[in-house]
């Protein structure tokens, strides 16, 4: 996918998620290792996060995790990986 592709699919996945454009932040572009190693570190059960979306005040959300997904981690400890991915929706994190 070419970058300008990236930004414009993540600057319209940003506004569905937040809810509000005013609260939208350029995407940033991440670089990630060639030689990225990956652990099994075990099931997810839940996702907690603070974020500001809706209407700019901090909130921590909390998603319970319905189906078996699997926490990846690089030996780096820089990058996290969930399988199967999780949906992103106006509703928030989804799965």
């Amino acid at each position: 996918m070419r970058i300008r592709d990236a930004r414009k699919k993540a600057l319209a996945r940003a506004a569905a998620w937040f809810g509000n454009d005013k609260l939208l932040t350029e995407p940033a572009l991440v670089k990630i290792a060639d030689d990225l190693a990956l652990i099994e570190v075990g099931r997810i059960v839940a996702i907690e996060y603070e974020s500001k979306k809706y209407d700019g005040k901090t909130r921590v959300y909390r998603h319970n995790v319905v189906k078996t997904r699997i926490l990846y981690i690089s030996t780096d400890g820089e990058v996290l990986i969930i399988k199967p991915g999780l949906k992103i929706t106006k509703r928030g994190i989804e799965g």
